[in-house]
């Protein structure tokens, strides 16, 4: 009579699954032979069959609670606490070399600022004159009124300032040397040519629109209607 084999199932899925991880489990290699699993649904867990590897049977490690000794923390005076941030601005060491520097560098502004400005004083735009010189809003009004005060007594209106008599020129610059000294330091004066040049233009632009209105004034005269001539 012939041997009928009698066919095995497959291990659970999960026996499989164990199989190929590092989970630690008991006897695997027997859980996977056919003749020890069963027809039929996985037996129970059973507490057990869990091996001695299990965390109940793991060595425990006690922690020691135990205050740190002294020795091992560094004394306060080591311990390295970070100073705070100061507002001052660092102060570098006056020596005199640097004072020196420093003198050479004032000195230098100092010859920037009275030498002539690019293009000439006539290029000098009005809001850059009180850059230029470093004089105060009150001190330029006062310092232009005068010369143009004086301008309009010696000069002739209806001229530039390069037009004018040399003489009369010179005369107006040295009452202005006197009255306000303060133009010697400016190399050719230029911040007093400035003035000039502004004042001949002012009085050239006056005399220029008292010259229309006189001419509008003498043809409104000469062109009144016949009948007021008539009378006349």
């Amino acid at each position: 009579m012939l041997f009928r084999a009698k066919p095995l199932s497959p291990p659970p899925p999960v026996v499989q699954l164990l199989a190929h991880t590092d989970i630690q489990s008991p006897n695997l290699p027997a859980l996977l032979m056919h003749n020890d699993v069963k027809d039929g649904p996985p037996l129970a867990f059973r507490e057990n069959a869990i091996s001695k590897t299990s965390h109940k049977h793991a060595p425990k490690k006690m922690v020691s609670f135990e205050p740190a000794s002294l020795k091992t923390c560094p004394p306060i005076a080591q311990v390295h606490q970070p100073s705070k941030p100061s507002s001052k601005p660092p102060t570098q060491a006056r020596t005199p070399t640097s004072d020196l520097e420093e003198e050479e560098f004032e000195e230098q502004t100092l010859k920037l600022s009275l030498c002539v400005p690019p293009g000439g004083p006539s290029h000098v735009k009005d809001s850059d004159f009180a850059i230029l010189t470093g004089w105060s809003k009150d001190f330029i009004a006062e310092f232009q009124n005068a010369v143009e005060s004086l301008a309009s007594k010696k000069f002739d209106p209806n001229q530039s300032l390069s037009k004018q008599d040399p003489e009369v020129k010179a005369q107006v610059v040295s009452e202005i040397q006197e009255a306000y000294p303060i133009v010697n330091k400016y190399i050719d004066l230029w911040p007093l040519e400035k003035a000039l040049i502004c004042a001949c233009k002012n009085s050239s632009a006056k005399e220029a629109r008292n010259s229309e209105k006189a001419v509008v004034k003498t043809l409104k005269k000469n062109l009144r209607p016949c009948s007021d001539r008539i009378h006349q």
